[in-house]
C-alpha cells in the first residue's frame, strides 16, 4: 500500500498489480485457514490479524477518494470486505479512528510529500 501511496503513473500502476495479487491470496487464503470462509470477531478482543487488517485497510474508503483507486470491493474479496466491515463497525475501532475528513487529510499530505520528495 505505501508504494501504492508515493508512487504514480507505471510505477503506481505496477504497485496497484501487486496490491490486488495480494489481496487475491489473502482472499484465498481465508477460505482455506478460517472454517467456511468467516472469520469470528470477538467484539471484546482483538487479535492480531484483525488489528493489521484495519490498519491496512481500515481507512478503504479514503484511499479509494485520494487514489482513485477501489482495493476493498465487495464482489471481488467479499470475505476481507464483510470481515473489515465488521471490525469498523466495532465500538473499540469506531472510538479510536480519526474523522474521515483528518484522514483525507493525512494520506493527501503524505502522497503528496512522497511524490514531492520522489520527484526532486
Amino acid at each position: 500500500m505505501l508504494l501504492v501511496v508515493k508512487s504514480d503513473g507505471e510505477a503506481q500502476e505496477k504497485a496497484i498489480k501487486v496490491a490486488f495479487e495480494k489481496l487475491k491470496l489473502f482472499e484465498e487464503g481465508m477460505k482455506d485457514f478460517f472454517q467456511g470462509g468467516t472469520h469470528h470477531i470477538d467484539g471484546e478482543n482483538m487479535g492480531f490479524l484483525d488489528i493489521v487488517l484495519c490498519s491496512l485497510f481500515g481507512a478503504h474508503k479514503v484511499q479509494e477518494v485520494v487514489l482513485g483507486v477501489k482495493f476493498i470491493d465487495p464482489e471481488k474479496y467479499p470475505l476481507v470486505y464483510s470481515w473489515l466491515t465488521a471490525l469498523t463497525e466495532l465500538a473499540v475501532v469506531k472510538e479510536l479512528r480519526p474523522p474521515h475528513e483528518k484522514l483525507m487529510e493525512i494520506l493527501q499530505f503524505v502522497r503528496q510529500s512522497a511524490l514531492q520528495s520522489s520527484a526532486a
